[in-house]
């Protein structure tokens, strides 16, 4: 899978530039660029893109939020994904901004993925929550490299030594 999420990548990522080439000043080409350089972790490449998209005409605000959260600017994270509804990165936002109730009600909505519902879990665990804790590390731990995140994540301590946790994540 992962092979194949950086072969997707690196192909889009080519057929950008040659549309760049082709169209050069195109505010979603811009975009774009950008979105394949936060996904391969080039932030410095992702930020200067989204802004010249943003000259360029275009609403580059959830794009540039989501770059905030990996520098820890969660206000300037929360302002930028304001009209984002239901997605991952606003509740991750929420979630690292100490704002756990707006993040449950966030990640709920959000497309359900593994991901999801790791951090649903690690609102429960710091709501005190273990039923919801365990139902949704349960779920999260279909990916097996969540499931070894959570053995030694800080956020499960209160529960790493109850038997549910130890069963979900064995």
């Amino acid at each position: 899978y992962e092979l194949d999420t950086w072969r997707a990548y690196r192909a889009a990522s080519e057929l950008l530039t040659k549309a760049q080439t082709i169209q050069p000043n195109n505010g979603p080409i811009e975009n774009n660029i950008g979105v394949v350089a936060a996904k391969h972790k080039d932030l410095k490449k992702a930020d200067a893109q989204f802004k010249k998209a943003a000259t360029l005409g275009e609403n580059t605000n959830y794009n540039q939020g989501v770059l905030m959260i990996p520098k820890g600017d969660y206000p300037k994270a929360l302002n930028l994904l304001a009209n984002a509804k239901c997605t991952y990165n606003l509740g991750l936002a929420q979630l690292v901004s100490g704002n756990n109730a707006a993040a449950e009600t966030t990640l709920k909505c959000a497309p359900e993925s593994p991901e999801t519902f790791y951090l649903l879990a690690v609102a429960a665990a710091r709501a005190n929550n273990s039923k919801g804790l365990y139902e949704y590390l349960m779920k999260a731990s279909q990916n097996a490299d969540l499931k070894a995140q959570a053995r030694g994540d800080r956020e499960f301590n209160a529960f790493a030594n109850t038997p549910e946790f130890l069963n979900i994540v064995k």
